[in-house]
């Protein structure tokens, strides 16, 4: 078998999803990890990868978490109305969608 038949999607190798920026997992992973160990800083940092990422499985994935980890951060909204509308990939508006949802419920849930 070839070298590249064995890669995974995401390797960097045929079928990775942005040719120059391989591993999204490992991207994911490491934006997740940033985001509790400096909640303060990762809810900015998730909002610009969520928008910015090559990746729509990092973008997509980048939704859930601003909506889950910062529902009422004044950029959450903004960011998954941005997706909601512009985002080039189908998967990542409809997750930006759901993740406005989850904001809505929250916040809905937190007030009086």
């Amino acid at each position: 078998m070839a070298a590249a038949s064995r890669r995974r999607k995401g390797d960097g190798g045929p079928g990775a999803g942005s040719p120059g920026h391989p591993l999204p997992e490992l991207r994911m992973l490491a934006l997740q990890e940033y985001a509790m160990r400096a909640p303060e800083e990762g809810g900015l940092l998730v909002g610009e990868r969520a928008v910015d990422d090559p990746s729509p499985e990092v973008r997509a994935q980048a939704s859930t978490m601003l909506a889950w980890q910062w529902p009422t951060a004044a950029e959450t909204s903004v960011v998954l109305q941005r997706l909601a509308a512009d985002d080039p990939d189908p998967e990542v508006r409809a997750e930006a969608e759901r993740a406005l949802l989850v904001v809505e419920s929250l916040t809905a849930a937190q007030r009086p």
